[in-house]
């Protein structure tokens, strides 16, 4: 049973309810800590064209990036998606707040914590929603 609620996304394992907003939220927080740690450096990559070793280095991350958004259950066909918006996601909001855009927000931790949770939710239902149509597809044939 899926769902999302105040304790966040949670998926019943084997083993008992697991998150699984937590392989997103390791992720994601380490995808802005270094950004927070290298601001220049990483403001910078989204001006200068890529290398070798930048593509690289991008593919371990989408790599890693497929991985995790893999264990809620996306398809072949929905992982290429998803990992493009969850790029633009964090991009969009690191990126923001290291420019300070955003410095209005009082609570930037919680805010992408939020996000991330928002996101997690939205895979949980598109993943939900997929499900019932390949469940009503095959009790119609």
């Amino acid at each position: 049973m899926a769902g999302a609620g105040a304790a966040g996304v949670t998926s019943e394992a084997s083993s008992g309810p697991t998150r699984l907003a937590d392989g997103l939220h390791a992720l994601t927080d380490a995808h802005r800590a270094y950004a927070k740690a290298h601001p220049v450096r990483y403001l910078a990559q989204s001006t200068l064209p890529g290398d070798e070793s930048m593509r690289l280095a991008s593919r371990r991350i989408g790599e890693a990036g497929y991985a995790v958004l893999a264990s809620f259950g996306l398809s072949d066909e929905q992982l290429p998606v998803a990992t493009a918006q969850l790029a633009a996601l964090v991009h969009g909001f690191v990126s923001l707040e290291l420019v300070q855009t955003i410095d209005w927000v009082t609570d930037p931790d919680a805010a992408f914590r939020g996000l991330v949770e928002l996101f997690a939710a939205g895979l949980v239902n598109i993943v939900s929603s997929s499900n019932g149509r390949t469940n009503r597809k095959d009790k119609r044939s």
